[in-house]
This record gives structure tokens, sequence and C-alpha cells, in this order.
């Protein structure tokens, strides 16, 4: 393997973990959300309160879903 073709994989590989270090991060603060809102007294809140606490966690899962379909895509331009 010549050192370009190296350093294009180290860079590769680099990225892919601070995307995947990311990933994570959206999907523990989802799943944060998530068990707050199975708590006994979360719809004791207003419904303005809730409307903007679901609609965060959405947030979270979208911006989790894109970076994933993200990372997949690098990985598959860069195998083939």
């Amino acid at each position: 393997m010549d050192q370009h073709s190296l350093t294009n994989l180290t860079s590769l590989l680099n990225q892919q973990i601070g995307s995947q270090e990311t990933l994570v991060e959206y999907l523990y603060k989802a799943k944060a959300l998530i068990n707050v809102t199975l708590g006994r007294d979360f719809l004791d809140y207003d419904k303005v309160t809730i409307n903007h606490y679901l609609w965060i966690l959405s947030v979270f899962i979208e911006d989790a879903c894109s970076l994933s379909e993200n990372i997949r895509n690098d990985l598959l331009r860069n195998v083939q």
C-alpha cells in the first residue's frame, strides 16, 4: 500500500471514529429523553412543554439517522 493510500485510509478511519462518537452521543441523549418520557409524571406537563420536548427528541433521532447514513455512504464510497 503506498503512502498516499495509507494517509487516505488513516484520515477516513479518524473521520469515522469522530462520527461514531457523535452518533453515540445523539443516541444517549435520545435514550435519556425517552426514559424521562416513560416516567409517571410526564403527562402532567403542559402541552407546549411536551411538544417542545418531543420535537427535540425527534431532532436527536433525525440527526443520528442522517449521520449514520453519511457514515455508511462515506465507507461505501471509499471501499469501491
